[in-house]
């Protein structure tokens, strides 16, 4: 999925400004949130989620829709 599709990016773009975010932490964000979101992470555990997978894995497998250990 490419950022255009990204419906956390565009939402995050919306309030960039507000909130001093600059350009490469909007995209790396909203890739985050996109992954926690096919994992259906709930909104209070995704820190940890984030912290606990590693934000620079989470940013190489944005493209991979859920993970082989994911299970619904």
């Amino acid at each position: 999925m490419t950022m255009a599709q990204n419906p956390f990016f565009w939402g995050l773009k919306a309030v960039a400004a507000r909130i001093d975010l600059g350009p490469d932490r909007v995209s790396r964000l909203a890739q985050e949130m996109l992954y926690a979101w096919r994992h259906n992470i709930e909104p209070d555990l995704f820190v940890g989620f984030v912290l606990q997978t590693g934000a620079a894995r989470i940013y190489e497998k944005s493209d991979v829709a859920v993970e082989s250990w994911f299970s619904t």
